[in-house]
């Protein structure tokens, strides 16, 4: 009976530990690295900028141009897709105005005009890109974390993506950073 109770705690404290992080903690290397390097595939220098401002705020790594000589690299990367189009068309005839109606009209697609009436249409290209992060530990040269965010034509003047996936990291990394010294402090008090 006391093995049975001693059970159902241990599972008790397990599962209320388990879902208080709903998010996987990074790789234990993100606490020993140093120094990282920034790998831009993008030719869009304004990315770089970007993750290189927010890891100098972030002050935990010092940045350095040498990827061979960095602890972490940080490789970005992006890819631009057409989603679609936006299509607007409307059309007036002799009676006067009818409703505005989505009439399907490619781009470059001339005004149509007949004699009782009139139609015309435009076409805008839906554009979305996608911000790639990954990151590399150099001394197995493999991926320890990745991550992605998509944005709209439409998003522009937010936050940029790639401040968003470095934010996000930073925030595990300094959670796992806190109970990796809370656990100290506790074993030292033992």
């Amino acid at each position: 009976m006391n093995k049975f109770l001693v059970c159902l705690l241990w599972l008790f404290l397990c599962s209320v530990s388990l879902g208080r992080d709903k998010k996987m903690p990074p790789s234990p290397i993100f606490l020993d690295a140093t120094s990282v390097a920034i790998v831009n595939q993008t030719g869009i220098l304004a990315l770089s900028d970007k993750v290189y401002t927010v890891l100098m705020k972030w002050g935990r790594y010092r940045i350095i141009h040498d990827a061979d000589e960095a602890d972490l690299v940080f490789v970005i990367s992006n890819k631009a897709e057409i989603s679609g189009y936006k299509m607007k068309g409307s059309a007036v005839s002799a009676g006067g105005n009818l409703p505005s109606l989505p009439v399907p009209v490619l781009p470059g697609t001339p005004k149509i005009s007949a004699g009782l009436g009139r139609a015309s249409g435009s076409s805008k290209l839906l554009k979305e890109t996608t911000t790639y992060v990954h990151i590399i530990d150099r001394t197995t040269d493999e991926i320890i974390w990745a991550d992605s965010r998509r944005a709209k034509l439409k998003d522009k003047g937010k936050d940029s993506k790639v401040k968003q996936i470095i934010k996000e990291l930073k925030k595990r990394v300094e959670k796992m950073a806190k109970r990796k010294n809370k656990a100290k402090r506790k074993n030292k008090k033992s």
